[in-house]
């Protein structure tokens, strides 16, 4: 498999501007010239032939334009996972070459912090769909990241009715969608396993327990900055005890469904509740997560150091915890004692 990253498209872009500096006597190029070099690369070194990979990575590439674009995928015809995360540039014209040469193959999207697409764009990538609902075909997408775009609850329908298959969606910071859009999401893509909402702004309890009552298979859960509370968490504990990840921060969840969360979903591996507040008789179902790994219960107040202790040597999968608030510095060597592998941040 060929990979263009970054990191390899920096050192075709050295090699090649140092020839070129060599040989014109130019020295300290501006970015805007570095950015020329590196595009310049990218056509020369696929140029002429074909290239077989199933993954293409273009991420935080701003000056990618839509005639380089469709230079680089013209000689990659069989990409099924496709990342162009960060390329600012992206918008209609590049959609319209992506819809052209990968619609049906596409199973991986990135197009987090494309902030000119738009829902037509969504349309012309996925298809159109008809009034009663229906579709002429069914994508192969499985997973997608649409974060930091400005597609609203329109263009997530279209992505829902079009991509049945859906088991990874990204939807982070997108201010236009609300409930609907989850309502949809919950109605067409029961495959789901992997859903990030974090700081749409919009969304409430009643999206997320649509979500968790029709996607049952769901594992990873990020609802950080929204705007649910304790009502959502009767309905993740009923129906979705394969729950690996679980992100609350900045929520209003509190009290009691903080316990409901640790004493039914006690295959959580990441669990993130920083700041949130709970009854004290409920700390100590923390030490029933044998399988958590990473934990941050940074600025809970309420957690002490000895109740830290006991976790630290309770949870012998733990590798990353983060205490932010709760000790001093002093007390960190102390806490490495008892498990060496353990990264403390506090």
């Amino acid at each position: 498999m060929i990979l263009i990253d970054n990191q390899q498209l920096l050192v075709d872009m050295i090699i090649k501007s140092r020839k070129i500096e060599e040989k014109l006597g130019v020295k300290n190029m501006s970015c805007f010239s570095f950015q020329s070099v590196v595009k310049d690369c990218v056509r020369r070194s696929i140029s002429g032939r074909k290239q077989v990979t199933s993954n293409l990575q273009l991420s935080k590439l701003p000056r990618l334009t839509p005639d380089d674009l469709k230079d680089i995928l013209r000689n990659f015809p069989h990409v099924n996972h496709l990342d162009l995360s960060g390329c600012y540039q992206i918008c209609k014209e590049s959609i319209g070459v992506i819809a052209s040469e990968y619609k049906d193959v596409l199973q991986s999207l990135n197009l987090e912090f494309c902030h000119y697409i738009t829902d037509e764009d969504i349309v012309t990538l996925f298809g159109e769909v008809k009034e009663d609902g229906s579709r002429d075909n069914q994508l192969n997408m499985v997973s997608l990241n649409l974060s930091y775009t400005n597609i609203s609850d329109i263009g997530l329908r279209t992505v829902t009715l079009n991509c049945p298959n859906l088991k990874v969606l990204k939807l982070r910071g997108m201010k236009n969608i609300t409930d609907l859009s989850l309502s949809m999401i919950a109605k067409h893509c029961k495959s789901l396993t992997h859903i990030d909402v974090q700081e749409c702004y919009n969304i409430t309890d009643y999206g997320v327990s649509l979500i968790s009552q029709e996607c049952k298979l769901l594992e990873h859960v990020n609802v950080n900055g929204t705007n649910v509370t304790n009502n959502f968490i009767p309905y993740i504990c009923f129906y979705n005890h394969l729950i690996k990840e679980l992100d609350l921060r900045n929520t209003k969840v509190c009290g009691d469904a903080l316990g409901k969360i640790l004493a039914n979903l006690l295959k959580l591996e990441s669990l993130k509740i920083s700041g949130l507040s709970f009854e004290k008789k409920y700390m100590y179902l923390l030490l029933n997560l044998k399988s958590i790994k990473e934990l941050d219960i940074s600025f809970c107040y309420d957690i002490n150091l000895d109740l830290i202790r006991d976790l630290i040597r309770s949870c012998s999968a733990l590798r990353e915890i983060h205490l932010f608030g709760l000790v001093r510095k002093e007390d960190k060597q102390a806490l490495l004692n008892i498990n060496s592998e353990l990264s403390i941040f506090c």
